[in-house]
């Protein structure tokens, strides 16, 4: 029937490793478990990983990939991109991305969203006397659009008193950049 079908497990103990086999930048380690099928018209990748804590389920159909993000802890998905871990929460929410393309689209809600103290928090709690460190955000809404090596986003979250709104986000590989309007309230 010309039809290959075959579970695999694949062990990534250092990603950074393979920077210049899939041409993206990301670290730590991770592990990859599930189905491959490959037939006349095309591959089919299902699989899961646990790697970040939680659970990413994802199918690559073609160069279509697609992915469910279930209670994964937000610090560890900015630390395998390589971003500092200056937040924390539980991210649910989906993903798509073209690999041909280098394009895709993310949207995540985050359960408990919170800012890690910094020198940032400290000064923005001299100037306003609130510390944002100190505040749990119980609705977040996270979208990003990538396009190559520029990724466009936005944040909104709310607590009960508090809110902050990211707009215009812009992360810029190219010149190693990110820039947006913040406000803080």
């Amino acid at each position: 029937r010309k039809t290959f079908k075959s579970n695999y497990l694949l062990d990534v103990p250092e990603l950074k490793e393979l920077h210049k086999v899939i041409d993206q930048k990301l670290y730590g380690p991770l592990v990859l478990k599930g189905e491959w099928t490959k037939d006349e018209n095309r591959n089919t990748v299902t699989g899961e990983t646990a790697t970040l804590g939680g659970r990413i389920d994802y199918t690559l159909i073609g160069d279509d990939l697609s992915s469910t993000i279930n209670n994964v802890p937000l610090e560890n998905i900015l630390g395998i991109l390589g971003h500092k871990r200056d937040f924390l929460g539980k991210a649910y929410g989906k993903g798509k991305y073209n690999l041909k393309r280098k394009s895709g689209v993310v949207d995540l809600d985050i359960k408990s969203f919170q800012i890690k103290p910094s020198p940032a928090t400290q000064t923005i709690k001299m100037v306003i006397g609130k510390d944002p460190a100190r505040v749990i955000f119980s609705s977040t809404k996270f979208h990003a659009d990538i396009k190559g090596k520029i990724t466009e986003y936005t944040l909104h979250a709310k607590g009960s008193h508090s809110s902050i709104d990211i707009t215009n986000g812009r992360v810029n590989k190219i010149n190693n950049t990110n820039t947006a309007k913040f406000k803080f309230v």
